[in-house]
C-alpha cells in the first residue's frame, strides 16, 4: 500500500525527513518497504531565457532558438 507524506501531514504534526518517518513507522508499528520520491527526475530539469527566434535557413515550418539557460548562450 502507497502512503502519500503530504496525507500523513493531514493528520499528524510531522517535521522530520521521510526517512526519519520511515524509520521511526518501522520501529514503533508497520515495516515500511520503501520510500519513493515522484519528483526525482525533475532535478535535471532545466529553464531558460529565450532571447531570439530565428527561421531556420533548411525549412519553412521550423525555427531555431537563441537561449541563455543561466550559464551559456545556446542555439536550438
Amino acid at each position: 500500500m502507497y502512503i502519500s507524506l503530504n496525507w500523513l501531514k493531514d493528520y499528524v504534526d510531522i517535521n522530520v525527513s521521510p526517512f526519519e518517518v520511515e524509520r521511526q513507522l518501522t520501529m514503533r508499528s508497520a515495516e515500511v518497504e520503501s520510500v519513493k520520491s515522484i519528483n526525482e527526475h525533475l532535478k535535471t530539469v532545466k529553464t531558460a531565457k529565450i532571447n531570439k527566434v530565428l527561421s531556420h535557413p533548411n525549412s519553412e515550418k521550423l525555427h531555431l532558438v537563441e537561449i541563455f539557460d543561466g550559464e551559456k548562450n545556446e542555439t536550438i
